[in-house]
Parts: C-alpha cells; structure tokens; sequence
C-alpha cells in the first residue's frame, strides 16, 4: 500500500538495468557516453513509461486532465546549482500576459498535492535538473520547456534521457540553450552545467510560450 517502486535497491543495477534499459535509452555500453547504447523495444518501452505513471495516478485517484490550463514555472531557488536570477522577473512577465502562472517549489509540496497540479499543467517551465522529473507527469500533449545554462548543450547524459522519457509520455519537449549575454560560457561542459545561478533569457522563453498559446 505504499508507493516504492524503483526505490528498495541499494546499489546501481536496478537504475542501470532497468531504468535505462527498459524506460530510458536502452543498455548502455559505456560509462563515458550516453549515446551508445543498445536499443530495445520500443513498444515495450513506451508502455513501461506510461505504466510507471499510471501507478501514481491510480494510487491518488487522479484521471489524467485532457484540458490543463496552468502554466508553471518551477522555482530552483533553494537547490545548489542552476538557481534563476531573474524568475520573479519571469514570473512577472509571463502572469502579465496569462492566467493561472504559477512560481512553485516542489520541496513545499507533499507527493500527492505535487502530482495534482502537475495534472492541472498545460506549460512545464524548468531549467535543467532533477526537476525535470516532475514534467513527466504533466498531461500528454502538454509542453516542457526546459532551458539549459549557456555551454550545456542537449546531446549529453540527462537532456537526452529527459528527452526520451517525455517523447514516450506523448509530452510535447522544447530545449533551450540561455542566450542571455550575462550567463558566461566557461568553456566546460560539467562547469557550464553547475552554475550556482545565471540569467535566463526572458524575452526566449516568452516567445516559446506565445507560441505554444497562438
């Protein structure tokens, strides 16, 4: 009666073996490079993703919303790496221009109120990280839009698992790498990565909303 799935296994096989396997990318064949991996079903992977969810949905009662209105942003404010400067500011613009914009911090919220506005969400806005994780739960067709420091490109470890995983969920994904000119580009991917803070391009992500909303 209690919500453990994927979380009684000390060591890393379960999340090698059947994480990445079965609902990620496949087996990887070698610690270095994400990208090489084997491929499995994909049929299969598809119906693991969604059934995974669907635990979490039926534990609390929720039937997925087909008309999300809520448009969130996710707040990193009190995480170590990757805090947003300006999101009050990215909040302002936004609920400006829109109804029901939320700034939230998940780490206030119990699972159970967390998977219910999350089931309310039609725009997930997040920058890159373990909060990520909670747009997959936001309903299908609904957007992501995840934004990576300047220097952090898509194509490595997590954005290209996060990417899958929402593919799969039938969730729309936008990836965006920061274009404002006061986020610095340190020349390394794991530095560029986990930046205490930076800017975010307010006026880019406007636009990915305005046109989502069209």
């Amino acid at each position: 009666n209690k919500i453990q799935f994927l979380s009684d296994i000390s060591d890393k096989t379960l999340f090698e073996d059947v994480i990445l396997c079965t609902c990620g990318i496949g087996k990887k064949r070698g610690h270095s490079n994400w990208m090489q991996h084997e491929n499995l079903n994909e049929n299969n992977s598809i119906k693991f993703c969604n059934f995974v969810k669907n635990i979490y949905y039926k534990f609390y009662n929720i039937t997925e919303n087909i008309y999300p209105k809520k448009i969130i942003i996710l707040s990193r404010r009190n995480a170590k790496h990757r805090i947003i400067r300006n999101e009050k500011e990215m909040f302002n613009t936004l609920n400006q221009k829109y109804n029901n914009v939320e700034l939230v911090e998940f780490e206030k919220y119990n699972l159970q109120n967390e998977l219910k506005l999350l089931n309310n969400t039609f725009i997930f806005i997040t920058p890159h990280g373990a909060g990520v994780i909670s747009s997959f739960f936001i309903p299908k067709n609904s957007y992501s839009i995840i934004f990576h420091p300047k220097g952090f490109p898509f194509t490595c470890d997590f954005p290209t698992i996060y990417k899958i995983f929402l593919e799969r969920l039938q969730i729309n994904t936008i990836q965006y790498e920061n274009t404002d000119s006061r986020d610095t580009d340190y020349k390394n991917i794991y530095v560029n990565r986990d930046k205490r803070a930076f800017y975010v391009n307010i006026p880019e992500i406007t636009n990915f909303v305005d046109e989502i909303m069209k």
